[in-house]
């Protein structure tokens, strides 16, 4: 679980002018001024009066409530996303390019697939005025947008279901743990959320709703059960060509350190690999 970068080489309002006002009419007469600063007839100046409330507000978004727009002006705004234009791809190829090499592999909310698709972190249907907003676009897995959907916040507690990758900070230290054991020769994984200092960092909560929605462990068991026999064959040949578990150890914590250097400290293969180094039967 890491940070995305943000988009840096154009602002959010240059972008949302860029795109509305590529669009043919009657879409681009009603989002944008007709080019001689006449905005009367258009919601050019409630849209970017919107973008400002959204960037005003990044780190606590449940302040931000849907507006009223007519049919036809959510038609046209959620068009901007859905219909495309030169504008629309450049931007959403770029939100993937500005991103380095590690987070481009790997989808944010799940850490499992690659991300293949663009999630709106608030729902272009519930907010469309968002709809190309870049701040707003999450590059991620077909099956994350999926789950997700249109949800974002518990409207019980008010509190955000999910992280925002662009700004909220993620918390640099261990919270998702794996507890490995053998049975029946056999290694069994359970995944649990550990987090430090819970009482006095409630953020943890929206990480923990965060997984829950998405199903994370459950999506990901599959995986882990490959990936931990991997480790269970490589060290019992590393055994057999004589190395003692020092050295076994010495290799996994470089491993490690190299898998929460590229992915972060609660990628799932971290968890796994600190999960193993807890374990003796993989290292006789």
């Amino acid at each position: 679980m890491r940070n995305l970068s943000i988009f840096p080489n154009l602002t959010p309002e240059a972008l949302f002018l860029s795109i509305a006002g590529s669009k043919s009419s009657p879409c681009r007469d009603m989002l944008v001024e007709k080019g001689n600063g006449n905005t009367d007839g258009c919601i050019q100046n409630r849209v970017l009066d919107r973008y400002k409330e959204y960037q005003d507000n990044c780190y606590n978004l449940t302040n931000v409530s849907p507006v009223s727009f007519s049919g036809l002006e959510k038609q046209c705004l959620i068009n901007c996303y859905n219909s495309e234009t030169k504008a629309s791809n450049w931007l959403f190829a770029e939100i993937t390019n500005v991103q380095d090499t590690f987070t481009k592999d790997k989808c944010p909310y799940c850490g499992i697939n690659s991300p293949t698709t663009v999630d709106h972190y608030l729902p272009k249907e519930d907010f469309p005025e968002f709809s190309v907003m870049s701040h707003n676009l999450v590059p991620c897995c077909a099956d994350c947008n999926s789950l997700k959907g249109r949800k974002w916040i518990n409207h019980e507690t008010g509190m955000r279901l999910f992280v925002h990758f662009y700004f909220d900070e993620i918390p640099n230290e261990v919270f998702m743990k794996a507890d490995i054991s053998m049975m029946n020769n056999a290694p069994t994984v359970v995944f649990s959320m550990c987090p430090p200092n819970i009482t006095t960092n409630p953020f943890y909560d929206i990480i923990s709703t965060h997984y829950e929605e998405l199903n994370v462990f459950n999506r990901i068991e599959y995986k882990v059960t490959s990936y931990v026999a991997e480790i269970l064959q490589i060290n019992k040949k590393r055994l057999n060509l004589g190395l003692d578990e020092f050295s076994l150890k010495s290799l996994l914590s470089i491993e490690i350190k190299q898998l929460e250097e590229s992915h972060g400290k609660n990628y799932w293969k971290a968890a796994i690999c600190r999960g193993v180094m807890n374990c003796d039967e993989f290292f006789e």
